[in-house]
């Protein structure tokens, strides 16, 4: 596990910026591609199909029939897999519901299209547990641009002394420490969970 902080002298009550896939809930796309379509890079698929839609270039169900028309997957077995097979981390969201329930406010950082993201938040019983949603096909910029996260510290009037970011892709992490935020490299571990509720009580 990966500890990357700002340095700061003096902090104040944090707001906890969290990213969703792989934090909040399993992944999606790289999972799907990785188990169905051996032949090509897993990640270069999820570039080329999803990656559109967390720019809010094309819409989910452009990613389905995208997918469907190149590999023949049905169409509803696609939406099958890429709403309803990942999982909540459910450590992590009773975590983050004990900060907001102490005080901290809570925000969700995520790269996701026009569909998935908001439709696990409902299926998930966690519509309530963040302040605001940040999602990358709204703001047309994705992680790890510099641009979201000077966004998302605009528009909420932080510093970025005041923000811990969690995400579990180190990229994304070292562009929020660039613009001076906390880091916090997740796993989905009983130290890394710890090491989150410490960070933002001091």
């Amino acid at each position: 596990m990966i500890l990357r902080e700002c340095y700061t002298t003096s902090v104040m009550k944090k707001v906890i910026i969290s990213d969703f896939f792989g934090v909040i809930s399993d992944e999606c796309a790289p999972v799907f591609f990785k188990k169905y379509v051996t032949s090509q890079g897993y990640n270069l698929l999820t570039d080329k199909y999803f990656h559109p839609g967390d720019r809010g270039e094309i819409r989910f169900e452009d990613i389905v029939n995208n997918v469907h028309n190149d590999f023949g997957f049905d169409k509803e077995r696609l939406k099958k897999e890429f709403l309803d097979r990942p999982a909540p981390h459910t450590e992590y969201i009773e975590l983050l519901r004990k900060l907001k329930n102490e005080g901290h406010r809570i925000l969700l950082l995520s790269n996701t299209c026009d569909t998935i993201v908001p439709y696990l938040l409902n299926k998930f019983g966690i519509d309530d547990l963040f302040d605001h949603l940040y999602l990358s096909y709204q703001i047309k910029k994705t992680k790890p641009s510099l641009e979201i996260f000077r966004y998302l510290l605009k528009e909420e009037k932080l510093a970025p002394r005041d923000c811990i970011f969690i995400d579990d892709n180190p990229t994304n992490i070292d562009a929020s420490l660039q613009v001076g935020m906390h880091g916090i490299l997740f796993h989905n571990d009983k130290e890394t969970l710890e090491l989150i509720e410490h960070l933002a009580k001091e």
